[in-house]
């Protein structure tokens, strides 16, 4: 498998991140679950900043800041 075949892409059912890749047809031709390390990767990447996504028709802001005294899982 070639590294630029790789596509990333969100479940509509589970919300669960997958990265793999793709047949002709858009379906997966194989895959694997990387959701821990796509949230670990975007709290590493943005955790203390603000920042604005321009889309084509959308714009967004990301913020990931640490919420201190609480427990993991919502405690």
């Amino acid at each position: 498998m070639k590294l630029d075949k790789l596509r990333i892409a969100k479940s509509a059912l589970t919300d669960n991140v997958f990265v793999g890749e793709l047949g002709n047809d858009g379906s997966w031709k194989n895959k694997k679950d990387i959701t821990n390390d796509f949230i670990k990767a975007v709290i590493d990447m943005y955790a203390g900043y603000r920042q604005i996504v321009k889309g084509k028709d959308k714009t967004f802001e990301i913020i990931v800041k640490e919420i201190k005294g609480t427990k993991p899982n919502g405690g």
